[in-house]
């Protein structure tokens, strides 16, 4: 079957929420990705604020995956007590899409309203 770029770009995009971002997650490399600030989108990171604001730490090698190592920063919803105390979270390289986007203060809106 053959697509046409348009149309197919245009079903992703009503089909898929936060294409975009999402897509521009896919495009960077991960040593590109350490110190940058995202947001999550996943659920497993999430609190009822609506996204976790985290920094990228590191990356490493757990068995044959490639990891994220994120931790909270100052625009975390986390009580700054438990944000000072916190282990973080990791997250499989691959996962990155499903996961988190690049956080901006117009992201968190976004992410606040869905």
């Amino acid at each position: 079957m053959e697509y046409k770029i348009e149309e197919l770009l245009e079903f992703v995009k009503s089909n898929i929420n936060l294409f975009d971002e999402k897509y521009e997650m896919f495009l960077t490399k991960p040593e590109d990705l350490i110190g940058k600030k995202v947001i999550s989108i996943w659920s497993g990171f999430s609190t009822s604020g609506g996204g976790q604001v985290m920094v990228v730490e590191s990356i490493y090698h757990f068995k044959e995956h490639l990891n994220l190592r994120l931790m909270p920063c100052e625009e975390s919803s986390l009580p700054s007590m438990h944000r000072e105390s916190h282990n973080g979270w990791s997250c499989r390289y691959e996962e990155r899409c499903s996961a988190f986007i690049f956080y901006t203060p117009e992201t968190r809106k976004i992410i606040d309203k869905l």
